[in-house]
């Protein structure tokens, strides 16, 4: 709904949302290099999660 309003398709939200996603957890404290294969996939089953891939 929100892509649709704002006119972008489901893989420049979902970037986006990756983003973010990495600010916050670097914000409080990740280490978001020693991290890279958690955050990898974490994001990777989240693309999966809603078609994406």
């Amino acid at each position: 709904m929100i892509g649709k309003i704002l006119d972008l398709d489901n893989n420049d939200i979902y970037n986006i949302w990756e983003d973010r996603i990495k600010q916050v957890l670097e914000i409080n404290g990740m280490d978001l290099n020693n991290n890279a294969a958690l955050l990898n996939s974490m994001f990777e089953c989240a693309r999966k999660y809603i078609n994406l891939e």
